[in-house]
């Protein structure tokens, strides 16, 4: 065997181990990931705000190359709680969050248990303004006058005495005498035990000491009811 078969074999060897140790990473990897541990691995992210296209921001693509993205969807609707996916996945309701350093995840697992509280707000970016310093100008320009001439006759209205104005008094509303008829009630519930050999000697002497009961209004419970009120003639 010539050294260049000998070496395109240990090639073909070295690229099957990768292959076989990429798909056994990626099948261990597991369908979700809680966020807490998402930072803890890769640092606390930024949250981003695409102002353009996504292809447009430099950066923000650089960031999806290195596999540092995760989307966050947001549920504006219903009692469903927020989730996000590992990569960049262009929704209508989504936030985007750039880690410091490389997801170990693959695209699409699912981030549990979304910590708000725990993502950065992401740095502004492009130069601060800083407004030029005033410089004046070579030739100075002609102001105009400040004052302006007056003529008797404006100096004469002035003179005039002005009449104090007038102040009006707000006028006090007209009170009228409304009359509502009102109805109190009260009730009291007890109970009264008798012996009887039969229902219709028990009516009988239930209502005889029914009639000897002395209403207790401490006791009583106490109704009331307003009717409509109605103006006095």
């Amino acid at each position: 065997m010539s050294r260049r078969d000998s070496r395109s074999k240990l090639h073909n060897l070295e690229f099957e181990k990768l292959r076989e140790c990429s798909f056994l990473s990626f099948v261990s990897q597991p369908k979700t990931v809680r966020f807490d541990a998402l930072v803890k691995a890769s640092g606390q992210p930024e949250q981003v705000t695409l102002w353009t296209k996504p292809e447009d921001d430099a950066d923000f693509m650089k960031a999806v190359r290195d596999h540092r993205v995760a989307t966050v969807i947001q549920q504006n609707v219903g009692t469903k709680k927020d989730f996000g996916l590992v990569g960049f996945d262009a929704q209508k309701n989504a936030a985007y969050l750039i880690f410091p350093k490389r997801l170990a995840h693959p695209a699409k697992t699912k981030i549990i248990g979304i910590k708000y509280e725990r993502i950065a707000a992401a740095p502004l970016k492009g130069a601060v303004f800083k407004p030029k310093s005033k410089r004046s100008p070579g030739i100075p320009l002609r102001e105009k006058p400040r004052y302006k001439l007056e003529d008797a006759s404006e100096r004469a209205e002035d003179n005039k005495p002005r009449r104090a104005a007038k102040t009006v008094k707000k006028k006090e509303p007209k009170l009228y005498t409304f009359t509502a008829p009102i109805t109190l009630s009260a009730v009291q519930n007890t109970a009264v035990s008798v012996e009887a050999p039969s229902l219709a000697a028990a009516t009988r002497l239930i209502r005889s000491q029914a009639a000897d009961l002395i209403f207790d209004l401490t006791k009583a419970k106490i109704t009331r009811r307003i009717g409509t009120p109605k103006k006095n003639r």
